[in-house]
């Protein structure tokens, strides 16, 4: 008898990165594997509350393709 293909679901999470040109998010599973990425020149002009801005607005997308939890971001 054959066995059943099983797909495991691993835990993800939501890494940050901040450079000092780029900033970068980017989808990461329990084993170390990224997911997926994006990233983009440092907005520099805004302080601080712009870099928190430009991670919020790359981040979302990722958050919603792979339905993050609160936790794991």
């Amino acid at each position: 008898m054959a066995k059943k293909s099983q797909k495991k679901n691993y835990k993800k999470v939501l890494a940050f990165d901040l450079g000092g040109t780029k900033l970068a998010v980017a989808v990461v599973d329990e084993r170390g594997h990224v997911l997926a990425t994006r990233r983009e020149l440092v907005e520099l002009h805004g302080g601080a509350q712009s870099l928190v801005d430009q991670f919020a607005r790359l981040g979302r997308p990722l958050i919603e393709k792979y339905k993050l939890k609160k936790g794991a971001i």
